[in-house]
This record gives C-alpha cells, sequence and structure tokens, in this order.
C-alpha cells in the first residue's frame, strides 16, 4: 500500500502470500485490489517473464519454474 501511495505500479501474487486465514487473505487481497493493487498468481508471472515459445534459451528455466510451482497444466507440456 505504501508503493502505491509513492506512485509505483503494484503487483502482488496471490498464491505466494497467506493470511492466518482464509478469510482473511481473501479479505486482504480485496482490500489491496481495491486501493489499485493488480493480482496475479505464479504461474501468470513465470509465464510473463517467458513471453514466448520463441525466447528458446530460456525455456528449459521457464519449463523448471512450472514444474518446481506445481503448475497444474505442465504434464500436458511433457514429452511422453
Amino acid at each position: 500500500m505504501d508503493l502505491l501511495k509513492e506512485g509505483y505500479e503494484v503487483y502482488t501474487i496471490v498464491d505466494a502470500v497467506g493470511g492466518t486465514s482464509r478469510l482473511a487473505h481473501e479479505t486482504a487481497l480485496r482490500r489491496m485490489e481495491q486501493a489499485g493493487v493488480r493480482l496475479t498468481s505464479v504461474t501468470q508471472y513465470i509465464c510473463e517473464l517467458q513471453r514466448d515459445w520463441n525466447r528458446k534459451e530460456t525455456v528449459p528455466v521457464f519449463f523448471q519454474g512450472l514444474l518446481d510451482n506445481g503448475s497444474f497444466f505442465v504434464e500436458t507440456l511433457k514429452e511422453k
């Protein structure tokens, strides 16, 4: 919230933060969003860093990040 006041564009990775309860977590996220914080997920952040599959030099790190994160769709990307 202080970063917003200082004029920064703020993003919160919602599945990398928690609260004392699910209600506390959801309430905090809503409060941040209403204040102007943009909400995203670990998977979305990793995908935004990669941008596209044409950046072949970073695909191994990108793929490993998805595996480490437990992204649900990564199993479909594995070679059989």
